[in-house]
């Protein structure tokens, strides 16, 4: 048996999760695992809301507009995830996911 064990975790949370009770509860499984693990954030982003898809989002209504002129049907949803686009292109013939999320 190995004395240490490192696994990795992608958590992306949706943007109603509660941040500090997912943390929360993570610190309360390895506590109840016995103790004497710990958590180490790769990368630990802080809470952020959801884009706006209205007026006060500029470009969501550039997109809006020419979508709009265009007559392109629309579906506007928050995804709980990361949505991956092919994932889309493979029931619809087209699809643009807008994302406000910097890239790294």
């Amino acid at each position: 048996m190995p004395a240490e064990l490192d696994v990795t975790f992608d958590f992306r949370l949706g943007v109603e999760e509660d941040h500090v009770q997912f943390e929360n509860q993570l610190k309360d499984w390895c506590t109840q695992a016995g103790g004497g693990i710990t958590i180490d954030y790769i990368l630990k982003e802080p809470k952020t809301p959801a884009t706006a898809i209205d007026a006060s989002n500029p470009y969501w209504m550039a997109m809006k507009n020419v979508f709009d002129k265009m007559y392109v049907f629309r579906l506007s949803r928050t995804s709980y995830h990361k949505l991956n686009n092919r994932a889309l292109r493979g029931v619809l013939s087209f699809s643009v996911i807008f994302n406000m999320a910097q890239s790294a």
